[in-house]
């Protein structure tokens, strides 16, 4: 078991980092290929929004989630995504299956089985989507695209409210109605060009007040 786990490591760094490089690829293609550089500023913007949305769960995800998963499940986990939705729930039912106790080297190995389990299905459905969206894409009127290239990336963090908001929503309605007021307010011209930029980290940083007030209140644990 300790040759396991000193593969489980060794491997699971360097996929990690493999992982880690190969996100810049389109990146580096768009250069390459395309001659083109995004504005340094847009280029930070960017990473201010996406890190003020999971920087939280840079820290909490890996500590919450390492129980069920063990070391092996965790880099299997990170590296595929959808930790919460399928990984767990994976494990979770395999070790229930299997009839193993949890915190055992059976219950970790049993998870890892329905984690790479769940990570093959996911797979191959995203693959086959993607073939098939391609086709359906080509088929889309050009209002349809527009409006799709418009409205998707609101439709994804509108998801990831959804999903964050489910059993807090006494916390999301108010950053809800807050971050559609300064929306308003920036379409209005009213938030000044360069501040408008830093509207997520600012409703990041209001959720996180309110969550506080509403924690010392005893409003929720």
């Amino acid at each position: 078991m300790d040759s396991f786990e000193r593969s489980v490591h060794r491997i699971g760094r360097m996929t990690l980092i493999v992982a880690i490089f190969l996100s810049f690829g389109p990146f580096l293609y768009w250069i390459m290929v395309y001659d083109s550089m995004p504005p340094v500023d847009a280029m930070v913007i960017g990473i201010i929004g996406v890190w003020s949305a999971f920087a939280t769960a840079y820290i909490v995800e890996p500590l919450s989630f390492y129980p069920a998963l063990g070391a092996a499940g965790t880099y299997m986990s990170f590296l595929a995504g959808t930790i919460g939705q399928m990984r767990v729930p994976a494990a979770r039912v395999a070790k229930d299956i299997a009839g193993v106790e949890d915190g055992t080297k059976e219950a970790e190995l049993v998870a890892i089985c329905g984690i790479a389990g769940s990570i093959c299905l996911n797979l191959g459905v995203v693959t086959l989507t993607a073939i098939a969206g391609t086709f359906i894409l080509a088929t889309l009127p050009e209002i349809v695209l527009r409006a799709l290239a418009t409205y998707v990336l609101a439709a994804i963090f509108g998801a990831v409210l959804g999903m964050f908001a489910k059993g807090r929503l006494i916390i999301a309605i108010p950053i809800f109605i807050f971050a559609v007021f300064l929306n308003i307010l920036t379409n209005m011209g009213v938030v000044p060009t360069l501040a408008a930029r830093f509207n997520m980290l600012t409703c990041v940083i209001a959720g996180i007040i309110v969550a506080r007030m509403m924690y010392k209140r005893g409003m929720v644990t």
